[in-house]
């Protein structure tokens, strides 16, 4: 299969999905989505939900990032360790904010 088959494959795919979604709205169409006794679909959550949520982000980047780090480590000798300890330090910093703000506090 070459690549200009695979290209038509999967835009057939992608309209085939497009077109199954498109079938399913037109089926719920006029249903009524929420009673006003229902809690609503879309409930709130508190701030220090989203604090924590980009606290996760950030340490879950630092992961990322860290792979490379370590192929090339070797060939960048002393370099990687200011690199890194730059990374961290900016890093840790951001942690010692966000627990003096209390952000990491739930009640």
């Amino acid at each position: 299969m070459n690549a200009l088959e695979l290209f038509f494959v999967l835009l057939a795919m992608v309209a085939a999905l497009v077109g199954v979604g498109y079938a399913i709205a037109l089926a719920r169409r006029g249903r009524v989505v929420s009673d006003p006794g229902e809690q609503p679909s879309w409930p709130r959550f508190h701030v220090r939900y989203y604090t924590v949520a980009l606290l996760f982000l950030a340490f879950d980047m630092e992961m990322a990032y860290m792979y490379p780090w370590a192929v090339v480590f070797r060939e960048l000798g002393f370099f990687a360790y200011a690199e890194i300890g730059f990374f961290l330090t900016v890093l840790g910093l951001g942690i010692a904010y966000a627990w003096r703000e209390r952000a990491l506090e739930w009640a």
